[in-house]
């Protein structure tokens, strides 16, 4: 009796340790099956490695775990931090049970540059910015250097020097003629316009000052009018104010007029418009 119960006990104990076997096994391989695997190498050891941009370890980096979905690296160049030889970066999408490798090379850049500088870089007829700019280095590559008024300048990437390639641009003379005969032009019509806001400016003042004017002799003229006795002086010097308010409101409407010339020829001698 107390064998068979030794016995039962021994098995009891068994099936438990393999039972906490199999558990343990099962959740390693669905944990595996919810992972991807990452292989970085590169021809420089001990680069930093960044994942979504945390630091994940250093080159060469093998069998690292990472969780499904969408991920950036990034390895920091030997040459970091440079201009002409940024780090390497790439993005991928990690699915269960995949495994992922990344040979890291680094892409030098070219400064390009011209004289005068913001000319347009343009590669296979895409613009890729404007002077100075950075561009993989490549001597395979040809780009054009235009900017208006210059003759444009094609070249291939392999004549630079020491990552970097100075390209002087030679003016078209027709078109800086034309440029320079429009600047005069317009220089000529600001002169103009500027000429009269000047006049306008002296209307509008000599017309202000005569509204003036024919309105103090307005009011003179009907004080003298209230202060004649004779009925004959009475009627003349009525007579007199209605002439000056004519002349005023004559005069007054000059000087609105020049104020609104003035205000025209102040905004257009700006610009020659």
């Amino acid at each position: 009796m107390r064998m068979f119960l030794y016995t039962s006990l021994f098995f009891l104990f068994i099936f438990h340790l393999n039972g906490k076997a199999f558990i343990s096994q099962s959740g390693t391989i669905a944990e595996c099956d919810s992972m991807a695997f990452v292989n970085i190498y590169s021809a420089y050891d001990s680069l930093f490695i960044l994942l979504d941009d945390k630091e994940i370890g250093k080159t060469p980096l093998f069998h690292f775990q990472v969780g499904t979905g969408s991920h950036h690296v990034t390895v920091i160049s030997p040459y970091w931090p440079s201009w002409n030889q940024p780090n390497f970066y790439d993005t991928f999408v990690a699915l269960p049970g995949k495994t992922y490798q990344f040979n890291v090379t680094f892409v030098k850049n070219i400064l390009v540059n011209s004289i005068p500088f913001a000319a347009n870089v343009y590669k296979d007829g895409e613009l890729l910015g404007q002077t100075p700019l950075y561009i993989p280095a490549d001597n395979n590559t040809q780009i054009s250097i235009e900017k208006q008024g210059y003759h444009p300048v094609n070249t291939g990437l392999e004549k630079a020097y020491e990552f970097s390639l100075l390209v002087t641009l030679k003016p078209r003379q027709e078109w800086f003629q034309a440029k320079e005969k429009r600047e005069q032009e317009i220089k000529s019509r600001i002169k103009r316009k500027r000429n009269l806001l000047f006049v306008s400016m002296g209307f509008t003042t000599f017309a202000g000052l005569l509204s003036v004017h024919f309105r103090n002799e307005r009011n003179e003229a009907l004080n003298n009018s209230s202060s004649a006795i004779d009925p004959l002086q009475m009627t003349h010097y009525r007579d007199r104010a209605e002439d000056f308010k004519k002349l005023q409101n004559m005069s007054y409407i000059a000087f609105e007029l020049g104020f609104v010339m003035t205000g025209y020829f102040f905004l257009t001698s700006r610009t020659g418009d």
